[in-house]
Parts: structure tokens; C-alpha cells; sequence
């Protein structure tokens, strides 16, 4: 694999109650328009300044005079003017040599600091894609020019700007989408999390090589993350809010695309190569997380999307690690708290993408791995760190890890007053949370493996690694607090989640034993006591859970499948209709309800929550195949038709299902394309006699 790395550049867990929303998802930041000022913006800097035009200056020169037009200009067309000219993100223009000379003794000062070009990484660790930092030799030629003089040159020696895209920077998509409608932020409060649907109708598979975002208000979107939904799911959730979107941090049914697909004010889009690409399935909607910050009035945000494509499918496999601690506890005053991580990867991979991640109080950030003979790769190391400029960095080539290479995760926070990003004066103690006023510390990594039992393999690592670190987590605040009933219920949930039923059952009833009225304790313990067959006392829980939380509506469906294992098939029907009373968008309440209510024969009402569940989970073939068997009972065998299709095109290995569609085809006086489907019934199961009876029937 090292020898090609340079061609690649290229049933559910129990419930866990959060006291802040503690979703995964990927923060990354706003960026400060001032910020990218050259002039005026800068801090002070400890390094040595250049000190311009000074007495030293003829001391400084040397044989060779610079000029702007064949030595400066070079370099600030490469590097400076992506962002500082007309239109874009910087507060002003460095395309002319007016426009440089009156800031020439600014430039020197802040390229000398490193303070620009924006670029965190420190050089020497790491090579990426796109670097924007200057060679000290570009630097000394920038501080010799302006104690020369900053004196322009002939107009002939001038550089070529660069030309740049006036539309979208990676050309024009190959598809453009839109939210279907503006969202207005309020006006007072500090974070909003809102989702949005965007249905892209694509009509057929497709592959992703860069989705390019453009927001109409960039400077009150902290972020943006992408996610897919092939189900109806996200939709519902839409269409049940009054203003466009939803509020939470993702829709329940949204998928990742194994990759970092995000944006932040000033991130430029890169486009991956097509191996590297991901899958958007037939008409997916796409699911837009936004970070959004009121700004005190009211404000519009409309976000369009420009998506690249492909013309082959990727021939490597995604996923993205993530390195972190949610342990954070950061005392007011301490400019030196630090945590780390580890993961030993299971699996040959590459390191396509890196981004790491912290808020106001971060620090340094590193992020490197040994390997297995005792070399270290380094993946990032970010000295300065800086909340207001996080990217994503794309090594190149990508990083070859062999199996038992371990990528190790540093990051040191500053919760002094000496802190200048500090946002709290005095200090305040800052613990672990999502928004901008608590702290975070993550170091995300794209990795590529060739084949999908090496992404399961790492899948499987990385779920562990993570329900371990949450695990202490909790066990850490427990021991702090050890009358918070939250906190025995959700280090049960992680206990079920490795498989140690009979802790989780013990941390359950200690959660009951601080707080009898805790719903979700009952919830869980009931869970728990139903998998181990102790049906009685399960359903006593959960009778407790529902008489605490009526309208909880996974309580209710969870007494109903009870009700209904127990043979209280009567009750079990009024929980089921209690539970999608409560919230409609629930698949399985929807399934287990018509099964009960076919089994009555009454064919009208399931009909109906077949059909929900078939919007809901579209790629679910027995919904649609026991639809076709409901509409058929009912002997709308026409209507039939189409769920028995759609049931065989997921599932084109159930014989039943295409002996039912002959079934109904033939039914609805089409006997010569039922032939066809019996045919291939009695291909997959030819010992069965009512396929050839109804083979004959239709000849």
C-alpha cells in the first residue's frame, strides 16, 4: 500500500439523558472578518518586529534592489490575494502595488509573526494541500523590500494575477441545490442548532468529489456539516415545524458520508480525487446542520450547495476517527490544563484529511502517530491555535499507517487571564459541552482502507474506542456527584452498549433507588429485563415510565411489544396508538400496530401504517411486501402491484414475493406479465406447489 499512497492525493441501545445536547457532530468556527486584516488587526507579537524604514536601512540593503513588480508581487499572488481582493472574505485588495505600498510596513510585521498568511500548521510537520505559509526566504524578502524603500519596479516585470472563478471556485457544479426556503435567526440568545432539508431529485446514483458551500449571510454561521437521509424521516420532522427546518443536531434516520463534508467562513473547497469519492443514492435529501449566532437583530440565511460529481464509483473505502475527551474540566485560572487520546488502528489505512478541534481555550494542538518500528508521522501541530481560523488539512500524499501504528492526540488549553482569546474576564471554570462558551478538544482523521472488511474492522474499533471513553466520562462525574440519577442511567446505557446486561441492570435500579420517578430509568430497566426473558416485572417498569411520562412515545411503544409478547394483543394495539399519537415518525410502532391489526383482519387501518413505514424507511423490503399482502386481503389487487415491485427490487431473493405480484398481476387481468413472475418464483423454489398451481392458472 506505501507504494501507491502518493496516487491517492488525491435492537437499539437504551436511552441516555443529556444535560446538554452531546450529538457528534463537527464544530468548527466563525471567521472574524476583522481578522484577516492585514492592517490594524494584528496583536502584539513577542517575536522580534522588522523595524520598517529605520536608521538601519542602508545597513540592510543589499547589492540587489527589490522591487513590488518582480519580487513581491509573486508572492502575494500566491498566497495573499485568494483572500484579499474585491468581493472576498479580507477587508481589502492586495492586487496593486497602491494598494500594498501603503500597508508595505504591516505586511512586514505580520508575515514576520506568522500572524499571515492565515496558516496554523507548523511547518516541518507535515506537508498539505493548498499551504498558504511563507518560506522565511519570502518573509526576509518581504522585510529587505520595505526597508529598501517598498519601491515598485518596472510595470514589465509585474506578475500575472491570478485569475480566480467569479461564480463557484471549483467551476460550475455539475448540481446546484437550494434551501427551500430562507431561515431567520433570532435575534437575541448565543447558539442555534437548526437542520434543513435539501432534496437534491437526483434520478439516479451518483458520486460526490466536493460539495461547494455558499451561504447568503456568511457572518452568522459558526458552521455547517452535511449529512444524507434516503428515508422520509427528515422531511417529517421538517414539515412538523412551524418555521423551515428543525431545531437538534441531526435528523434521526441522517447517515455521514464517512467523510469531513462541512464548511466555515473562509474554508476553500477542495476537490477529491475519484477514488475518494462518496455515494448520493437516487433522490436522497441532503441534511444541513447549521451553527448559527444571533447577532441581536434579525437576520436571513439561505444556503445553496454545488456538488461535483464523478463518472466512477470510489475504489476506497471512508471513514472518519475521531481522537477526543469529553472529560474536559478546566479550573478558572490554569494555563496549563491538557488532555490526550489514543487509537491503535486494527487495519492498514491512509490519513487523507485531518481536522483538528478546540474553542477559545485551546492552546496547541498536535496530532501524530508511531508506528509499529518506532517512527513517528507527524499528521498536524498547531502551536498557536485559534479558534476563529480551523480548516481542514489534507496531507499530501496521504499518511501510510501500518496495522498497530497508534495516532495519539495532544491538545493544552489556557484558562488564564494572560490568555488574550480567553472570552471570560475574570476566568471562569469551563467544562466539556458543544457551544461556544463551553470547550472542546477533538482531532478528527479521513482514513482510506481498500476493502470493506477493513472498514468493518475499523468501524468496530472506533465504536469501542469511543463507548470506552464515554464510559469514563461518566464514571468520572458519578463519582463527583453521585446523587445524580442522570448519571447511573447513561453509564447503564454505555454498559448495555458492550453487551454487560447485569451492570447495566445494577446502575438501572441504583438510578431508581436516588430518584423513584426517573421515567427513563424505568425505560431502560424495563429494556434490560425483557432481553433476559423477566417479562412481568418489565412491564411493571414500563407501566411506571408511561404513568411518569405519558406522552413519551418510545415508552409507550416499549409497553406495547411487551403487552403484546405477554398475548395482550388489546392493550398492546391502544399502546402502539399512544406512542404514534405522541410522535408519528416512529417505523417500528407503525410496523408492530398493522401486524396486530392485519392479524385482526382489519385491513383499511394497517394498510395505513404499512404505508407510513414504507415513507419512513423506504428501503425496507417487508413493509412493502407485507403492504402488497394487506391490499391484496382486501382484494385491491391493482394497488398491490406496485409494493410487491418495490419489495422484490430490495429483496430479489424472496420467491413468495414474486409468486404475490403474479398473484396480483393476474388478479388484475394482466396474466400474460404474471407468467413472467411465476417463472421466476418457481426459479427460486421449485418444490412449491402454489407457485405451479398459480403458474397454470395464469397459462
Amino acid at each position: 500500500m506505501e507504494a501507491n499512497s502518493s496516487n491517492l492525493l488525491m435492537q437499539r441501545p437504551a436511552s441516555i439523558i443529556h444535560r446538554k445536547p452531546a450529538a457528534v457532530y463537527f464544530l468548527q468556527l466563525t471567521l472574524l472578518w476583522s481578522i484577516l486584516a492585514v492592517a490594524g488587526c494584528s496583536q502584539p507579537s513577542s517575536s522580534p518586529q522588522p523595524s520598517g524604514k529605520s536608521e538601519n536601512t542602508n545597513q540592510e540593503q543589499t547589492s540587489h534592489r527589490l522591487t513590488f513588480t518582480k519580487d513581491i508581487s509573486p508572492i502575494l499572488f500566491d498566497r495573499c490575494v485568494i483572500c484579499h481582493r474585491p468581493g472576498q472574505a479580507a477587508p481589502f485588495s492586495l492586487l496593486s502595488y497602491q494598494d500594498v505600498e501603503k500597508r508595505a510596513e504591516q505586511i512586514a510585521d505580520v508575515t514576520a509573526s506568522r500572524f499571515m498568511p492565515p496558516w496554523k500548521p507548523e511547518p516541518g510537520h507535515g506537508t498539505f494541500v493548498g499551504e498558504r505559509h511563507l518560506t522565511e526566504s519570502q518573509i526576509e524578502r518581504i522585510r529587505q523590500w520595505v526597508a529598501q524603500g517598498s519601491v515598485e519596479g518596472e510595470l514589465s516585470d509585474l506578475s500575472e494575477p491570478p485569475q480566480f472563478n467569479e461564480g463557484w471556485q471549483l467551476g460550475e457544479p455539475d448540481l446546484v441545490v437550494t434551501m427551500t426556503e430562507p431561515y431567520t435567526l433570532p435575534t437575541e440568545g448565543k447558539d442555534v442548532f437548526r437542520n434543513f432539508v435539501i432534496p437534491t431529485n437526483e434520478p439516479t446514483l451518483r458520486y460526490v468529489q466536493a460539495v461547494e458551500f455558499r451561504p447568503s449571510n456568511p457572518k452568522v454561521v459558526h458552521h455547517a456539516n452535511l449529512r444524507v437521509d434516503t428515508t422520509s424521516m427528515s422531511r417529517r420532522l421538517d414539515g412538523q415545524d412551524v418555521e423551515p427546518g428543525f431545531s437538534g443536531m441531526w435528523g434521526e434516520e441522517a447517515t455521514t458520508t464517512g467523510q469531513l463534508v462541512g464548511w466555515h467562513p473562509g474554508r476553500i473547497p477542495i476537490l477529491s480525487p475519484p477514488e475518494v469519492s462518496w455515494p448520493l443514492e437516487k433522490d436522497t435529501d441532503l441534511l444541513l446542520l447549521l451553527h448559527l449566532l444571533p447577532t441581536g437583530k434579525p437576520e436571513s440565511i439561505q444556503f445553496s450547495l454545488g456538488l461535483h460529481f464523478s463518472d466512477q464509483p470510489p475504489t476506497k473505502h471512508s471513514i472518519v476517527l475521531r481522537l477526543f475527551s469529553n472529560s474536559i474540566d478546566i479550573p478558572a485560572g490554569q494555563h496549563d490544563y491538557s488532555i490526550e487520546d489514543s487509537f491503535r488502528v486494527p487495519v492498514d489505512l491512509h490519513v487523507f484529511s485531518v481536522r483538528p478541534h478546540a474553542h477559545y481555550l485551546g492552546k496547541e494542538i498536535k496530532g501524530f502517530a508511531e508506528l509499529p518500528d518506532g517512527t513517528t508521522k507527524w499528521l498536524i501541530w498547531i502551536k498557536d491555535w485559534d479558534f476563529n481560523w480551523q480548516e481542514e488539512y489534507r496531507p499530501s500524499p496521504p499518511i501510510f499507517l501500518p496495522r498497530g501504528s497508534v495516532i495519539q492526540m495532544q491538545i493544552s488549553y489556557d484558562n488564564s487571564a494572560d490568555n488574550p482569546r480567553n472570552p471570560n474576564h475574570p476566568p471562569q471554570r469551563v467544562e466539556w459541552g458543544p457551544n461556544t462558551e463551553d470547550e472542546m478538544g477533538v482531532l478528527f482523521t479521513q482514513v482510506l482502507v481498500d476493502n470493506t472488511d477493513d472498514l468493518a474492522t475499523l468501524e468496530k474499533h472506533s465504536q469501542d474506542h469511543q463507548l470506552a471513553l464515554q464510559i469514563a466520562s461518566i464514571q468520572r462525574q458519578l463519582k463527583e456527584d453521585p446523587n445524580n440519577a442522570s448519571h447511573y442511567v447513561n453509564l447503564g446505557a454505555l454498559l448495555q452498549g458492550q453487551g454487560k446486561f447485569d451492570q447495566a441492570i445494577d446502575y438501572f435500579r441504583q438510578a431508581l433507588q436516588v430518584q423513584p420517578d426517573l421515567a427513563a430509568a424505568h425505560t431502560n430497566l424495563g429494556i434490560m429485563l425483557q432481553m433476559q426473558e423477566n417479562l412481568e416485572e418489565a412491564i411493571g417498569h414500563f407501566h411506571e415510565a408511561v404513568r411518569i411520562e405519558p406522552d413519551d412515545a418510545k415508552s409507550q411503544a416499549n409497553l406495547a411489544t411487551a403487552l403484546r409478547q405477554r398475548g395482550n394483543v388489546d392493550q398492546a394495539i391502544d399502546h402502539y396508538r399512544l406512542a404514534i399519537r405522541a410522535n408519528s415518525n416512529l417505523p417500528d410502532a407503525h410496523y408492530s400496530l398493522a401486524e396486530l391489526l392485519r392479524s385482526r383482519n382489519q385491513f383499511e387501518e394497517a394498510t395505513e401504517h404499512y404505508r407510513e413505514v414504507s415513507q419512513l424507511q423506504p428501503d425496507r423490503a417487508e413493509a412493502h411486501y407485507h403492504l402488497g399482502i394487506t391490499l391484496s386481503a382486501s382484494r385491491r389487487f391493482s394497488e398491490a402491484i406496485e409494493p410487491f415491485e418495490r419489495a422484490i427490487q430490495i429483496r430479489p431473493d424472496v420467491a413468495d414475493a414474486f409468486y404475490l405480484l403474479g398473484e396480483a398481476l393476474r388478479r388484475s387481468g394482466n396474466p400474460e406479465n404474471a407468467i413472467q413472475h411465476y417463472h421466476r418464483a418457481i426459479d427460486l423454489q421449485g418444490d412449491n406447489a402454489r407457485f405451479h398451481y398459480g403458474l397454470a392458472a395464469a397459462l
